[in-house]
């Protein structure tokens, strides 16, 4: 989904799969003006101090995927710093890595962008983080941890009433900063 809050915000967040539709809907949010855009979603845990429902403020993206290589030529996206961001309530501020495979995570990619510093994995971040440099925008991200992925096996909330209330409530906190 995608709610323009006001003339130089768009809040982006419940999507169903990843980067393409994300950047469809930043572009057509940019061609009404919107200026800032913030990303809000589930992601996998890649470090042991994180579990299901913690939030992490993004910080930048390590791309792995294949929407943002048409708008940004490099491997790692800065996210920007939004003061509205700076005082809501997270468990940690960290990298994500971004790929458009979504039953790829390996153990061995884990482990490669957890010595990189990644904190988790998404979908979406490192695309539109690029959409926003090449239009001269500005982007940001916060998750909530929906999956661990740092162990031997796979952990999912699947999406449970759990991760959906974090979310939701994310959602209502980064709104009302901005009414």
């Amino acid at each position: 989904d995608i709610e323009i809050i006001n003339d130089d915000l768009a809040l982006m967040h419940n999507f169903s799969l990843g980067a393409p539709l994300c950047v469809v809907l930043a572009e057509m949010a940019a061609a009404l003006g919107t200026e800032n855009f913030i990303l809000l979603g589930s992601a996998g845990a890649l470090n042991e101090n994180l579990t299901f429902g913690d939030r992490v403020l993004c910080r930048g993206a390590f791309c792995d995927e294949g929407t943002a290589r048409h708008y940004f030529d490099g491997e790692y996206i800065p996210a920007d710093k939004m003061p509205a961001l700076c005082d809501l309530p997270v468990k940690a501020e960290g990298d994500t890595w971004t790929t458009d495979a979504l039953f790829r995570e390996t153990l061995s990619a884990v482990r490669h962008y957890d010595k990189k510093g990644c904190l988790t994995v998404d979908m979406e971040a490192s695309a539109l983080f690029a959409f926003a440099k090449a239009r001269g925008l500005k982007a940001s991200a916060v998750f909530v941890i929906s999956d661990l992925l740092f162990g031997e096996r796979w952990l999912s909330t699947n999406k449970n009433a759990q991760t959906v209330k974090a979310l939701r409530a994310l959602t209502e906190q980064v709104i009302r900063k901005f009414l």
